[in-house]
Parts: C-alpha cells; structure tokens; sequence
C-alpha cells in the first residue's frame, strides 16, 4: 500500500532554533529550542545560472551552466515571549543571542541580551506537515518591531545562511530484518526526498526519541545510510518520517497594551501613536570564494556595520514643540526606553538605547489631530552598547 501525495497543511507548522557550536556545523534540537511562529516561517536557497558565450548560428539559448550557491535566506514572525519565570531564558533565546551578540544570564533574576562584535550562527528548522526542511550556517541580520495599542508585541526577523537541506516521508521498499547487526542501510521508495543531516523515524522507532541520523544519501539505488542503526523489523510499506521532537511552549506573548516608551530611561511615559525599531546587522556572507571540492555554498561571513534605527509617531501637544527645538537647535540625545508585560518576575521585558539622537519631526495633519513623526538612531558610547534588551 502506498502513501497518498496528500496536500501539506500551512496550520501543520513548527520552527526551531539552536545555536550552533561552530559556523556551520548543524546542531539538532531540542524540545526547549521551539518557537511558535506568528505567522509564517520562510527558508530557501535558489541556484542561479550563467549563459554560455558560446557563439552558435541560432537565435536560441543552446547552454547553461550552474553556479556555486549563494547564501540562503530565511524569515520569521514571532511574538516576544518571556519565559515567565525570571533567569531562564524566553523564546527564541538563540535567536536573540544571534541579534545582539551576547546572552548573560543572572539566575532566578534576568536574561541580558548586549551587542558584540561577532555574532554567533545557528541551526533553523522548519515543519510543514509531513517535511522538514534545515539550515545550517544561519544569522541574524535584521530584526523589526512594532508598537502599537493592538495585539501582541511581534518581531519579523530575518537573515541569510549557508546550505539547506530537507526530509521527507516515504515508505520502505523493502522489509528489514533485523537479527543481530544494527541495519545502516535504509531502503526507500524515492531517495529524494531526504538530504544528509536529517533525521528520521521507521515506522513508530524513533530510536528512543533522538531519531536516526541520514548520513549518506543514494538516490540511484534509493538507499539511506543512518548513523546508528535500526534494531526493530520492519515491513514493506513502513512510514519513514522526518523526526523532531515534539516541542515546549515558552511563556506567553507580550501584549501591546502593556508597552510604554520614555525619553528619560524608564522614568516618565510619554504618549504615543506608535513606534517603529529596525535593528540590522550588515552581515555579508563571503560568496566569492572557491570552496574545497563538493562544497558549493559559503562557509564564513563577516559582520558589517550595525544599525539600529526607528520611528516615533505622538499627536501634536501645545508642549510639543520641544521636540524641534531638541531635533533642530539643540541637537538633543535621549535614553529611550521601552517597557512591556506584566508587573511580575519572568513575565517583563524592555529595550534601552541610552544615547538615542531625535531628529527634528515631521508635521502630518490628520483631522482632527496633527501626528509627529520623528526619526531616532541609537548610538554607541564606548562600542557596542547603543541597544539591549532584559527579559527580568
């Protein structure tokens, strides 16, 4: 009996993160390494190709020749998440130590995320019903944030990586038999469907909840190879499944209503409309280099420079106009602070840009109000310091 090709479910998705031990190197997850994703997750690498410049007596493209990859891109939603209780780290904990550089935390008190130099890499995988597809080598580049009154406070993130991969669900094409010797050698309908570096489960065994690592691939014979081997028989038709494991939910989201932003590092709230922040971090993957032979995409990348900029919108106030003043004559930097959730251990988080430069705002008159539109960018002291953010 064959599987039906049925439909993928969009609703059947799940991410996960985890940091890498080295650039590249693929890191498996755990079931603490789940984000739920506030919307959906993107991941994808094209080829591109190159024209022959071969001069023949046809008006057609006779040739083509592929090119070494390029860095992938990936895309995530998500909800600011604190872990609810204060020195554990929240969701998506690598992926903020991706952002900003570096993750301190302080037991049972706080979780710091600070700026560094380098940034570390990590692993994404990503669920849609019955395929999971990987990336190793990944980055953080940019991450956006909005303020408003509505919903829950969401961070769209994205960032390049190196290689992808992907597993897939098939059936085996014949049984296995296992007697003494752990079975290696997995025999599948369509070998393409899986890539090295992904794990599986035959049938119900999942190799006691860690999953079978594929390490070769062989799509001319349509053979798996796995790390450790299957100790379990199995018949003809058996399901073999990508493996992740289940996933923990961490905390629960930030609501937007909760949030207030000062000029004063936490001191005084002023009203506002709403607030854009757009952290980036100028990463370029080093896509030029030739590779030792069958490797085809980058191996390294560099951090450019940083840039943390947003927008604030207020309803133009009589005392309002301190802000040309500030933004046009004085030329005036600001500690802004941003804080959001509840008043409980675990469940706060804020943003600080000590020495935030306002640029002079924009008038935008909307009956029966006039906005204020004014421009911010955080700026270093020493270095690195221009941003942090404390989960407490």
């Amino acid at each position: 009996m064959s599987l039906d090709n049925k439909l993928i479910l969009a609703r059947e998705h799940k991410i996960f993160v985890v940091a890498e031990a080295a650039r590249g190197e693929l890191a498996y997850p755990a079931s603490t390494n789940l984000i739920v994703p506030a919307g959906y997750g993107q991941i994808g690498q094209v080829p591109t190709y190159s024209d022959s410049e071969e001069i023949v007596d046809s008006r057609s493209l006779i040739e083509q020749f592929r090119d070494a990859l390029t860095s992938g891109d990936w895309s995530l939603p998500m909800y600011l998440r604190p872990s609810g209780s204060p020195g554990v780290a929240p969701q998506g904990g690598s992926l903020f130590k991706a952002l900003f550089g570096s993750e301190t935390v302080v037991g049972s008190t706080s979780v710091t995320y600070s700026l560094a130099k380098q940034l570390p890499s990590f692993s994404l995988w990503t669920k849609y019903g019955d395929t999971v597809f990987f990336a190793t080598g990944a980055t953080a580049d940019q991450a956006k944030m909005g303020i408003s009154k509505k919903g829950a406070l969401k961070l769209d993130l994205s960032g390049k990586f190196m290689a992808m991969g992907w597993c897939g669900t098939d059936e085996l094409s014949a049984l296995i038999d296992y007697i003494a010797t752990p079975i290696t050698a997995i025999p599948v309908k369509d070998a393409k469907k899986y890539t090295v570096g992904g794990k599986i489960k035959v049938g119900t065994d999942d190799n006691a909840g860690a999953g079978y690592t594929i390490t070769a691939v062989n799509v001319t014979t349509n053979t798996l190879t796995i790390a450790v081997g299957v100790q379990t028989d199995h018949a003809v038709d058996t399901v073999v499944a990508p493996f992740l494991p289940a996933g923990t939910i961490v905390g629960s989201p930030v609501e937007s209503r909760t949030a207030s932003v000062s000029f004063d590092g936490g001191s005084t709230a002023i009203k506002i409309k709403g607030m854009d922040l757009t952290i980036g971090n100028g990463i370029q993957y080093q896509e030029d280099e030739i590779q030792a032979p069958g490797i085809e995409y980058p191996t390294d990348y560099v951090e450019g420079q940083r840039s943390v900029v947003g927008t604030v919108t207020l309803l133009l106030r009589r005392d309002d106009l301190k802000y040309f003043y500030d933004g046009i004559t004085a030329g005036v930097e600001k500690n802004i602070k941003i804080s959001a959730g509840e008043n409980t251990a675990g469940k706060r988080v804020s943003l600080t840009m000590g020495r935030s430069r306002i640029k002079a705002p924009t008038m935008n008159p909307s009956s029966p109000t006039v906005e204020l539109r004014m421009d911010i960018t955080a700026l270093g002291t020493a270095g690195e310091d221009e941003i942090s953010m404390l989960f407490n």
